[in-house]
């Protein structure tokens, strides 16, 4: 064991040594190249092309280095030209990667050797990419320029042959592709070969993502593979409904990947995939209604995310206690179910600064673990049942910076009093129409009995009776309020009913419950001109 370690350090001993060497021997050629006459000029230039690889980084910060003569500087570009015309391919892709970072406009001193270097090296790349460009353009590809030399080319309407799509392959700038999964997947054996950075996977109307062919689905399977091969990715944008499971399980081989947003064909088995992508920094699950959570289960501590977003998702409470594992998230989306109880799982994260819960069941008690989030900056909170209750322990959330509420039942006093308040930079409100004193004393009643009740975008007002907690109507005067939807996600008491049999015909009642009998349902349907069951009831 001994003999092995003194091996092993022996070794990187030697290693550390010839690099040491080679550094040497690269400056002394430096020097020579500095001191020579026109004579010896020829032979110093060859001397130091010779050595290949490990000059490349001296001779550009030789020729970057504002304080160089400027006929040294020449001299390193005339090096680095006579190494590009070796055969060594690997010399020649490393002083390629070297003039694409470096970006002319950073080096003003240096702008007349770099020209001349680009030009030669890079100048029959950007020809060809020109050519490229043109003949997609003809062939319907929309192309614009991004930021940081990003090309954004939009495939939708491409008209091209399969063969016609292969001159993106001479496009080597950075490209944020938007590509049609279901209309043209032959495309995709191509993506590897792209400096592909984002990729959007977009359906077209003619295609159907539901109840896809055998044969269909096993070449959009092997389209998403060749996608998955590309090793420059950072961002994956895939909505469409024909993306799932099965067409992402190659996603872990995306090692860069550094943004996924999903739609609804994906379920825990992916979000558990996406949990092997070490660098990782932004998550968005949007109307994923198949993923409760228990994917992230598999995720391993990662500093790197700071934005999450679950947009109607179907998150259950028990499962947020995993988000523990992103310790430096600081933007957090929850839209529609979230209840009091997944904002009291969430509240701990030591630097959420921005909250988004939309069309929620939360209400006035949301503030109680809303109050102990030390570093929130930004708060908006919509669709919920929050009155003037709330007033004073927002006032109270002295770091809060911007604050957005809309569609709850805060009355104008209210929305004053919080106006009112000079620690808020910005704020939005979206008004409510105004409610009787009767009318609030139901919606507290309603909220201290932990009663899901909201606002919609029309003003309208949905009753929620979900699972979470024995909801009671009894002795609650709902006539005080105009309530057009009644949302039944539990077995109802006998009390309770009768409350909601006293509603105005036109309530419209959903029935999401095998609890709900179909004698309750037919009473209901005798009462009510809008009764729809959502899920099949118990006999």
């Amino acid at each position: 064991m001994v003999l092995r370690i003194a091996a092993v350090a022996y070794g990187c001993l030697m290693i550390n040594l010839n690099a040491t060497a080679q550094e040497r021997e690269v400056s002394e050629l430096i020097q020579n190249l500095r001191d020579s006459s026109v004579a010896t000029r020829t032979q110093a230039v060859d001397d130091l092309a010779a050595k290949g690889t490990p000059a490349v980084d001296r001779l550009f910060n030789t020729m970057l280095d504002a304080d160089e003569e400027r006929s040294t500087r020449r001299l390193c570009a005339k090096v680095l030209l006579a190494m590009h015309s070796s055969q060594d391919k690997k010399l020649r892709a490393t002083l390629v990667e070297y003039l694409r970072k470096h970006e002319i406009q950073k080096f003003p001193h240096a702008t007349s050797e770099l020209k001349a270097l680009r030009s030669r090296i890079l100048g029959d790349i950007y020809v060809k990419q020109r050519v490229a460009i043109q003949k997609l353009t003809k062939l319907g590809c929309s192309i614009s320029s991004g930021r940081q030399n990003l090309l954004v080319i939009n495939t939708e309407n491409f008209r091209g042959t399969i063969q016609q799509f292969k001159y993106i392959v001479a496009i080597k700038s950075p490209i944020a592709l938007k590509i049609c999964l279901g209309k043209r997947h032959e495309l995709f054996q191509f993506l590897p070969q792209l400096n592909l950075t984002s990729i959007e996977l977009m359906e077209h109307e003619s295609f159907a993502g539901e109840n896809l062919s055998a044969d269909l689905q096993k070449k959009l399977c092997k389209a998403m593979e060749s996608l998955c091969r590309s090793q420059s990715l950072k961002q994956l944008i895939a909505r469409s409904t024909s993306v799932d499971d099965q067409m992402l399980q190659w996603i872990g081989n995306l090692k860069n990947l550094e943004s996924v947003v999903f739609g609804t064909g994906v379920t825990d088995v992916t979000l558990a995939r996406v949990g092997k992508l070490k660098k990782l920094r932004s998550i968005d699950f949007h109307n994923c209604n198949r993923i409760n959570g228990s994917g992230f289960s598999a995720f391993d501590e990662n500093k790197l995310v700071t934005v999450l977003s679950l947009y109607y998702c179907g998150m259950k409470t028990e499962n947020l206690k995993y988000l523990s594992k992103f310790p430096n998230l600081n933007r957090l989306t929850l839209h529609q179910k979230c209840t009091n109880s997944d904002v009291r799982e969430i509240c701990h994260l030591p630097k959420i600064s921005m909250l988004t819960i939309d069309n929620t069941y939360v209400n006035d008690k949301v503030f109680e673990s809303l109050t102990k989030m030390k570093q929130l900056r930004s708060l908006a909170i919509s669709e919920s049942a929050i009155t003037d209750r709330s007033v004073p322990k927002i006032n109270a959330m002295k770091k809060l910076e911007h604050f957005s509420i809309g569609y709850t039942f805060l009355s104008q006093k209210g929305f004053d009093a919080i106006h009112a308040t000079k620690h808020l930079i910005s704020q939005d409100f979206d008004f409510y129409q105004p409610l009787t004193p009767k009318s609030i004393d139901v919606i507290h009643e309603l909220v201290d009995r932990d009663i899901g009740i909201g606002v919609g975008l029309k003003s309208e007002i949905t009753l929620s009776l979900y699972g979470e907690h024995n909801c009671d109507l009894a002795n609650v005067d709902l006539g005080q309020l105009d309530i057009e939807t009644v949302y039944v996600r539990q077995k109802l008491n006998p009390k309770s009913l009768d409350v909601i049999m006293k509603l105005d015909r036109e309530t419209i009642i959903l029935i999401a419950s095998a609890e709900i009998t179909e004698k309750t349902i037919s009473r209901l349907r005798k009462r009510f001109y809008r009764v729809s069951i959502i899920r099949k009831a118990s006999k």
